[in-house]
């Protein structure tokens, strides 16, 4: 213990002697330690951040790889007549629920906005930790189509 008291007392005298190793010392430490957080923040928030659902383990998607569509970017689609059959068939599902997500142009009063919206099925909701909000009418007894064009 006395060795380390003589290194920190050293450590400190040498740091006090030179003022501008000092400041450049504890500017880059100031700065790994600021990017750092700032990365690990965007990680988690991105990766770590645990998804909004319930059981999100136990969640998996399901689709079919077509050719008429680019795959790359989506992942495997598949028509809501599939969807359909795939839910009237599934024994080992707890619960089956689809959706298709697509941009959008909104229009009212002002400048035009673009935006992200899904349709979903109403199996949907309950799956999801989340709530539609407060302008969403959501009705099980009456469920369109969802279509790829």
């Amino acid at each position: 213990m006395g060795t380390l008291t003589q290194n920190l007392r050293y450590a400190m005298r040498t740091l006090w002697n030179s003022p501008g190793f000092t400041l450049v010392v504890v500017l880059t430490l100031a700065l790994g330690i600021g990017a750092n957080t700032a990365i690990f923040s965007v990680v988690y928030s991105a990766l770590l951040h645990p998804l909004p659902y319930r059981d999100p383990g136990k969640l998996f998607h399901l689709g079919e790889s077509r050719n008429q569509y680019d795959n790359s970017t989506g992942g495997a689609q598949a028509s809501y007549p599939d969807y359909l059959d795939w839910k009237r068939t599934a024994k080992s599902m707890q619960s089956f629920a689809g959706y298709n997500g697509d941009a959008f142009t909104l229009t009212a009063s002002g400048e035009p906005k673009s935006t992200f919206a899904a349709q979903v099925t109403p199996a949907f909701s309950p799956l999801s930790a989340l709530s539609p909000s407060s302008d969403v009418i959501s009705s099980t007894a009456k469920c369109s189509p969802m279509v790829h064009t």
